[in-house]
């Protein structure tokens, strides 16, 4: 049951870490804006606008915009004001990365602990331009199957970074046990990834080396 409870848990921080596109507006003004379409009457639009950094409800007749478009905004190629939602311009194409917005989101990679191959799936949410929170789930090929779940915060960059992460592992027979890592992480936005770190659970420290691809 505990097992259930902390995979339910994990799985729903990856779902509302993941970033959605977004809805667009154009006004009769001339401002775009990027938004959050709830639902659109005979004679308006309602909404959700970033305002003031916060997600706000609001409402705009069809008189007030031009033309819609649903999911047409990714966050990550354009520069929203915070404070308004008006999208400012598009990003312009970078060939090296420069925050941890930059870097990929998604990451899939194994690792060696002791002699026991562990493979993982990855989400990485930026927090801001030098931290990021990464949610991860994965098994330890073992008899029987071992599963892991964590939750780290990396900062630092562009591609070099300090990690540190709470996890647990658990068997099937749901026998459990708490880990902490502490370590290095290089991560380039040609999707390399390398990890390396102590791992420390149940009072004995083992050795951690990961290889993997970021995308």
């Amino acid at each position: 049951m505990k097992r259930l409870i902390l995979i339910g848990f994990m799985f729903s921080l990856l779902v509302s870490a993941y970033s959605q596109n977004l809805d667009l507006i154009v006004l009769a003004k001339g401002d775009s804006i990027a938004c959050k379409i709830d639902s659109i009457s005979n004679s308006h639009f309602y909404l959700k606008v970033k305002y003031n950094g916060e997600w706000r409800n609001t409402q705009l007749t069809k008189v007030q915009a031009l033309r819609y478009e649903k999911s047409s905004i990714n966050p990550k190629t354009y520069v929203i004001d915070p404070q308004t939602s008006k999208i400012i311009s598009k990003r312009k194409a970078m060939t090296e990365i420069t925050s941890v917005y930059d870097l990929p989101r998604n990451s899939v990679y194994i690792d060696l602990v002791v002699i026991y191959p562990t493979f993982h799936y990855e989400y990485l949410s930026p927090l801001n331009e030098k931290t990021g929170l990464a949610l991860k789930t994965g098994f330890i090929i073992f008899d029987p199957i071992i599963l892991v779940e964590e939750v780290a915060i990396i900062t630092g960059g562009p591609k070099n970074f300090f990690e540190a992460g709470l996890g647990v592992v658990w068997d099937l027979a749901d026998v459990s046990a708490p880990t902490l890592r502490i370590g290095y992480r290089y991560q380039a936005k040609s999707g390399f990834l390398f990890k390396i770190a102590p791992v420390l659970s149940t009072e004995i420290v083992v050795p951690m080396i990961a290889l993997g691809y970021s995308f």
